[in-house]
């Protein structure tokens, strides 16, 4: 909810498989709230394509995780480190859109490089209406945030649970999750 759509640079394309096997993975939860069949929306995903590839590969990654439970009247954090794995060169990080159900209250990733040092690359409060993805670096000092081999990035998503139950990770909108879809592209 009230994200913008996802447009690619110029130069980089999201690779698409192709033959006989080739998948491409859409996954959309929707949460019909009155049960019945009249539920209808207007989402849909168009794609722009072209034989020609681009001169930079992108693809989608989620960092985050799926193993915690929010115990009733109660806020927590949840966090999870990312360390890629490196081969081909640095990864080029484009941008990063947490996502977080209703009890979602706090997004937050850090990047720790190799040596130590961090940048904080989102610290912001979650909104479940307001699902945008944010350009990395967030300064806009350079076209895309690199990470090298042995940085990592840790995620938090703090969540607030009012309710008198415990709430664990679901697709169900009563359930939580707690990702941060990354978009990435490799120089070739």
């Amino acid at each position: 909810p009230g994200a913008q759509d996802t447009v690619m640079p110029d130069n980089v394309g999201l690779h698409m498989p192709v033959g006989a096997t080739a998948t491409f993975r859409l996954e959309i939860h929707y949460n019909n709230a009155t049960g019945t069949a009249a539920e209808t929306d207007a989402s849909g995903v168009e794609f722009c394509v072209t034989s020609k590839a681009r001169q930079e590969d992108a693809a989608t990654h989620w960092l985050g995780t799926a193993n915690f439970s929010i115990p009733a009247h109660t806020m927590k954090d949840v966090n999870a480190t990312c360390t890629p794995n490196v081969t081909a060169g640095p990864v080029h990080v484009m941008s990063m859109s947490p996502h977080m159900h209703q009890t979602g209250v706090h997004a937050k990733a850090v990047l720790t490089r190799k040596a130590g040092d961090t940048m904080t690359l989102i610290d912001a409060p979650f909104a479940f209406t307001e699902q945008r993805a944010q350009a990395l670096p967030a300064d806009g000092s350079t076209p895309d945030l690199i990470m090298n081999e042995g940085d990592s990035i840790t995620t938090t998503c703090t969540f607030n649970n009012t309710t008198d139950a415990p709430i664990s990770f679901g697709e169900n909108t009563q359930n939580e999750m707690c990702f941060f879809f990354t978009d990435r592209k490799s120089v070739v």
